[in-house]
């Protein structure tokens, strides 16, 4: 319950007195519509100052307001329409105390609308109350375990985020941050990594050493499956302590917190997270390795769920060794139209790699696959370009600065040809190609150089 003001003792007397005549007049005096705005105001200025002191300020009176304010204070002239109207709290309780109603400001709003707030009470209740609770989070025995756990309790304090998230009423702020620890318990800790994740592609660290998944996780530490969906508060404080580990910001779209829980061993969605590839010939007699031949013999691409490559920890290596990577899924429907079973390694990123192509990646890389990737020749692209480029360096395909001049000369008379624009990106595999691009200040998609990139893949067949 918030503090009340207390009534002194003058107020307490004087309220037990009203009684017979004066209660109906005190009461008619309270409800007149023309001071509703007056009382109004000055319970919200006693409130907030913790008593009968400063001013209160009323804007545009009507002449009903003008008259019954005139007649509350004995002024001889209505107030100005021409300016604010303002009033000492202290003039307006010596007016009502002068009265026949003998009754202080304080007592009067009691009376016209119950008990009074007093919120610099309430303010350094709520401030003690934080300091306790900080003190009790940071003794808390578990913390000594947690990598970063110090710097994720003073980011959650000092950015007031905790008590953001703590505000509803269903359960303590002890309770919460006791949720939030036992989940954090459970998650094995790994080395931190310098590579962070991007809009564009998250860095997934590792992603094969994933162990549990999110909903398993959810429900053996809190008792409910969904407990840790993004829009939950434990999720977002679990999420808020692991970016600390890793020395990330907190992840701000859905691929980034993927990547995040991926870096911890914690599979968010392995079935609608996957990877389109086509030509893969992989050696071996395991599922994944049979499954991926027989669609490259009959020239058929294929969706490969993280849940199958999870499964299947090995991918034997390929004849020919050379990985033909593309941003959009267009290039492999051509090259499957096109060269049939004679269609070579593929794997396309559909524009924002994920967990499972970051894994397939990794893996055909691990049995010695050299990537070859080509993708937009727009500063998304090259972002793209440039998380894969860090985490597995590849060999550019038709994606150098010599490359984009040769195509953007040669569709220079192409009306769909768009215009570049937004913030210029290096390329981290080709230091002249942000310049070039802007010097001729135009977007080339794959679509539109897929016939390039076929004849490069027939050569291949």
């Amino acid at each position: 319950m918030s503090p009340e003001r207390r009534p002194s003792d003058s107020e307490r007397g004087t309220t037990a007195a009203r009684d017979g005549a004066i209660a109906p007049a005190l009461a008619q005096l309270l409800a007149k519509p023309g001071l509703q705005r007056l009382w109004g105001a000055a319970r919200q200025r006693i409130e907030t100052l913790g008593g009968v002191r400063g001013r209160l300020r009323l804007d545009e009176l009507d002449n009903d307001e003008r008259q019954a304010i005139a007649d509350l204070l004995g002024l001889r002239r209505l107030p100005s329409t021409e300016r604010p109207f303002v009033l000492d709290l202290k003039r307006l309780d010596a007016t009502l105390r002068a009265s026949r109603f003998a009754i202080g400001l304080e007592a009067a709003l009691r009376a016209r609308g119950g008990r009074l707030r007093d919120r610099p009470a309430e303010r350094q209740a709520e401030q003690d109350f934080w300091q306790a609770f900080w003190r009790r989070a940071r003794r808390h025995p578990q913390l000594p375990k947690l990598p970063a756990s110090r710097e994720w309790l003073d980011d959650l304090a000092t950015t007031g985020l905790y008590r953001r998230l703590a505000k509803r009423r269903d359960e303590s702020p002890d309770a919460l941050l006791e949720r939030a620890l036992q989940v954090l318990s459970a998650i094995p800790t790994t080395a931190a990594s310098d590579d962070q994740p991007s809009d564009d592609q998250p860095s997934d660290d590792q992603p094969g050493t994933a162990t549990v998944r999110l909903a398993v996780l959810a429900s053996q530490t809190l008792g409910d499956s969904h407990a840790l969906d993004p829009q939950h508060r434990v999720a977002a404080l679990v999420l808020r302590a692991l970016a600390h580990r890793e020395g990330w910001p907190m992840p701000n779209t859905a691929a980034r917190r993927r990547a995040l829980w991926a870096r911890h061993g914690v599979i968010c969605d392995d079935l609608s997270c996957d990877v389109l590839v086509a030509g893969l010939r992989p050696g071996g007699d395991a599922l994944l390795a049979r499954t991926l031949r027989q669609h490259a013999e009959v020239g058929e691409p294929l969706r490969l769920t993280l849940r199958q490559l999870a499964a299947s920890p090995a991918i034997g290596s390929l004849p020919g060794g050379i990985v033909w990577v593309c941003e959009n899924p267009a290039v492999v429907a051509m090259a499957v139209d096109d060269l049939g079973n004679r269609c070579p390694p593929m794997v396309c990123l559909a524009g924002q790699p994920n967990t499972a192509a970051h894994l397939l990646l990794t893996r055909l890389r691990q049995h010695g696959a050299e990537l070859r990737y080509h993708g937009d020749f727009d500063w998304g692209g090259l972002n793209i370009g440039n998380t894969l480029w860090r985490s597995l360096p590849f060999t550019p395909w038709r994606f150098t600065a010599d490359d984009y001049r040769q195509l953007a000369r040669q569709l220079a008379n192409s009306d769909d040809l768009p215009r570049l624009s937004g913030k210029p990106v290096a390329a981290e595999w080709d230091p002249n190609l942000a310049t070039a691009m802007q010097e001729m200040g135009r977007v080339v998609e794959e679509e539109a150089v897929i016939e390039p990139l076929l004849e490069d893949l027939r050569k291949l067949a």
